[in-house]
């Protein structure tokens, strides 16, 4: 007789079912998502630019019409969030993963680097020039939802101030909104241009009021980019092809950037975005194995930390031109004005000083990377939560005779 036949064994099919697709489930949370090397690199190098973008200075780097439109290359940082959070988390928290946990995850990734910024702007802050209301705002990632007149001590993590509040937006679009899901994304992708033009005469170029709805607009098309990704992962083009593609898609991107600047043409560059991240996805050409090299995917892991410090570097080494200048000759000078540049009569100087200023900012990326950044994001992988994995384990070893072999309550990579 089969011991699976007549009530009981229906029964026991069902249940033996339910926890095989639990099991499925628990390994999918344990499973690390796949790490897109080339388009990693892509964010160190946009991270440079607009560091360049943010150093006012005479050199011929800073006159290239895509470095002075820098900050549009924001928006690449926000696309591409859009498409790795999509690629790490989307399923997980479609199917049960933690709001809560998520949320902490991401924040031990982002928010310890930006609380050691704001420390490290305290002594200058207590000579003046600094608004205490802005450092709780600031401390708070609240910036998207302020005017910018009560400051922001660290002026480029406005946009992770968007970010955070962006990340909660689509973990409740991914458990709420079901088969509504894509035409949530959808929802500001159209609404963005037309309300920006309301808010503000820059168009994209937006740090404050319209910040949280850029980064929605963004955002929302590099989930949308990751879902065409995954489904047409399989299809692959010859290397000379791939080469080509990715030649002309890394020019047409710096093409609208140089064009775009604060005018209407900004919103096709988060659009364009996504075309040069679905080419660099593959991997397949000689630009991204030029991307690949391990020099230049270093820059890619430190962006983080160079982006959230830039500023702070360049101030002080505009602080030690300064002096200098004062006691010593120097190839350059330091401008008085309202915004500080560093001009030379002799020609390269100031793009040597570009150059080093590079050099200075990646070197204390380097040091924050690994002795806050990288180990806070360890740490924060390490602390258990109550998730749908553990459940399925418990769920395991109540259905059979001797618990499964475990390999942990793993926390998907970030």
């Amino acid at each position: 007789m089969n011991l699976l036949s007549g009530p009981h064994g229906a029964r026991k099919i069902d249940r033996l079912e339910r926890v095989r697709g639990l099991a499925a489930l628990r390994d999918g949370y344990q499973m690390m998502p796949r790490r897109f090397v080339a388009i990693d690199s892509l964010r160190g190098i946009c991270a440079i630019i607009v560091a360049v973008y943010h150093f006012s200075s005479n050199s011929i780097l800073a006159a290239l019409p895509f470095i002075k439109n820098g900050f549009l290359f924001v928006d690449f940082f926000f696309v591409l969030s859009g498409f790795v959070i999509a690629s790490s988390y989307g399923d997980k928290l479609r199917t049960g993963f933690s709001i809560p946990q998520f949320m902490f995850l991401r924040l031990g990734r982002l928010y310890p680097l930006h609380l050691f910024v704001i420390c490290l702007y305290l002594p200058i802050a207590a000579m003046g020039g600094y608004s205490w209301s802005g450092l709780w705002i600031t401390a708070a990632l609240l910036q998207a939802f302020s005017d910018g007149n009560l400051g922001n001590w660290n002026p480029p993590s406005w946009s992770i101030s968007a970010e955070v509040w962006t990340y909660l937006v689509f973990a409740f679009a991914c458990r709420v909104t079901g088969r509504l899901f894509y035409y949530v994304l959808a929802a500001p992708i159209v609404v963005a241009p037309p309300v920006l033009l309301v808010v503000s005469d820059r168009y994209l170029d937006v740090c404050f009021e319209g910040a949280l709805l850029r980064c929605l607009f963004g955002f929302s098309m590099g989930v949308l980019a990751f879902e065409v990704w995954r489904r047409r992962e399989g299809r692959m083009m010859s290397f000379r092809t791939s080469t080509l593609t990715e030649c002309g898609v890394v020019a047409a991107s710096l093409l609208i950037v140089a064009v775009a600047g604060a005018g209407p043409l900004s919103f096709l560059c988060p659009p364009m975005f996504v075309v040069a991240i679905l080419v660099f996805a593959r991997e397949g050409g000689a630009i991204s194995a030029t991307l690949k090299h391990r020099s230049i995917a270093l820059i890619g892991a430190l962006s983080y930390s160079i982006y959230m410090t830039h500023l702070f570097v360049q101030a002080r080494l505009l602080n030690a031109i300064g002096f200098l200048a004062k006691h010593i000759w120097l190839p350059i000078s330091k401008e008085a004005g309202g915004a500080q540049t560093i001009s030379s009569q002799i020609p390269l100087a100031a793009d040597a000083m570009v150059i080093l200023m590079i050099a200075i900012v990646i070197g204390f990326a380097y040091l924050t990377f690994n002795l806050i950044e990288e180990p806070f994001r360890r740490w924060s992988r390490s602390v258990n939560f109550s998730t749908p994995a553990r459940a399925v384990d418990d769920e395991l070893q109540s259905d059979f005779s001797r618990p499964p072999s475990h390999r942990g309550d793993v926390s998907p990579g970030i």
